[in-house]
């Protein structure tokens, strides 16, 4: 996942490690800068001048979901990702300098008011949006699964203070039974 900085800078997040999600191993969370647009990028959290960016690489000795990276209202930066265990919830990262220092924001995130689930178990790094007519407002898209109770769902929760806090808005399609290729289950 990209965040354009200004005109030229950009910066990626990336994990390192093999496939999806390997249960069990362990691997990182990294950043690379490009200040041509994409065109090249640098070496592993390495900021544009070649300095290392403070708090990254991210590593717990866990392994982690691809990592989500989205610029705030504010421009603040946050950086999400989830852990191997499937009910550990979201951790999330955050820059106040457009990504040369990070810091633990969250571990994990808490969604407010979700409707049949446990809020501290939903899986970030889908996608969000700012509202154009609300900029103080922040619509994130998080997955829920509850291996052990069997149960699935994407879902829909809004921030008004750039990603500090999220209250569960709806679920895009029903919260159900992995189980049951019946039930409509959503993920990812």
């Amino acid at each position: 996942m990209i965040a354009i900085i200004d005109e030229k800078r950009w910066i990626m997040a990336l994990r390192s490690g093999v496939d999806h999600v390997q249960w069990g191993d362990r691997d990182a969370i990294h950043l690379i800068t490009s200040s041509d647009e994409g065109r090249s990028w640098s070496k592993l959290n390495r900021w544009f001048d070649g300095s290392p960016i403070e708090g990254i690489p991210y590593e717990d000795g866990r392994t982690h979901s691809e990592p989500g990276l989205y610029k705030m209202p504010n421009r603040d930066l946050i950086l999400q990702f989830w852990r191997a265990s499937k009910s550990s919830g979201t951790t999330q990262l955050r820059s106040r300098d457009n990504g040369k220092t990070w810091a633990l924001d969250a571990n994990p995130i808490k969604l407010e008011g979700v409707i049949g689930a446990d809020g501290s178990q939903a899986l970030g790094t889908e996608d969000y949006f700012v509202d154009p007519d609300n900029p103080s407002d922040v619509y994130m898209a998080f997955q829920y699964l509850r291996a052990e109770g069997k149960f699935a769902g994407t879902l829909l929760a809004k921030s008004k203070d750039n990603g500090k806090n999220y209250t569960f808005l709806s679920w895009i399609g029903p919260l159900s039974n992995m189980d049951d290729p019946e039930a409509g289950a959503t993920f990812e």
